[in-house]
């Protein structure tokens, strides 16, 4: 029933009592409950429904990987970003933030995440700029992606990818910038796929991600908590991923 007596303790204690989370409460303390490093600096972001991976959200490390691309995309002019999974709102809110004269639509099919995202929306005063949804299909995607100007489409959505980036079906995606993290453990050829429907209209760059390292900890909040264990600041960074994952950003050649 349990593996080791770490597992044992994280079973039977409660969540607030386990050294992470204890780790958790004084470094949103240090920070004041805003994000300490990396495109969305300064974003405040309250505990994320007491999930586990609150860790790596506070301290700028989410996703980490793909920071030199969203500097990039933060200096275009974009009028529309249309987030699919936007899940807590990080991008959505984060882009808000970033993109002061874009409209930002934000999908996501969990009750639980757009309530915590229109929250997070509130308390960073961009509330007015996103629109929160629900699933996103075909007729969704091409009806928010009718409008003039550059547009931006970030994708998260365990292998729906498949379905909702065709410019076969959507044809303006010909002319988005789209950031879309690939599901291979759902489709195993989802890359060769999106590659052989976009390489005729955009630019493809891969992203992959690797293990994090307590050389990823920030380090204005390192000094603060030098004291702690090491494992634990580093545990801190788990996105609690299925493995490594790859990210395509599609800019258009024209």
């Amino acid at each position: 029933m349990y593996k080791n007596l770490k597992h044992f303790i994280e079973r039977i204690l409660p969540k607030r009592f386990l050294p992470i989370s204890i780790i958790e409460r004084k470094i949103a303390k240090i920070t004041g409950n805003k994000i300490a490093e990396g495109p969305f600096k300064d974003m405040i972001w309250e505990d994320c429904l007491q999930e586990t991976h609150y860790g790596p959200y506070i301290l700028g490390t989410y996703e980490k990987e793909l920071t030199p691309i969203l500097e990039k995309l933060c200096a275009e002019p974009f009028r529309t970003v249309v987030d699919v999974g936007a899940g807590h709102g990080y991008f959505a809110c984060g882009l808000a933030l970033r993109l002061p004269n874009a409209k930002i639509i934000a999908f996501e099919m969990e009750d639980k995440r757009r309530s915590y995202c229109a929250r997070i929306c509130a308390v960073n005063r961009v509330e007015h700029r996103v629109k929160i949804f629900g699933l996103c299909n075909r007729e969704n995607l091409i009806e928010n992606l009718k409008v003039e100007g550059l547009a931006l489409v970030m994708m998260d959505v365990e292998g729906a990818e498949r379905e909702l980036l065709d410019p076969a079906v959507i044809s303006r995606l010909r002319q988005c910038h789209i950031l879309v993290e690939l599901h291979e453990f759902v489709y195993p050829d989802i890359a060769d796929l999106i590659t052989n429907r976009f390489q005729a209209s955009h630019i493809i760059t891969e992203i992959q991600s690797r293990p994090r390292n307590y050389n990823d900890f920030p380090n204005a909040i390192a000094t603060s908590v030098s004291f702690l264990p090491k494992k634990y600041l580093t545990g801190m960074l788990d996105e609690h991923r299925p493995g490594m994952m790859r990210w395509f950003y599609l800019k258009p050649k024209s």
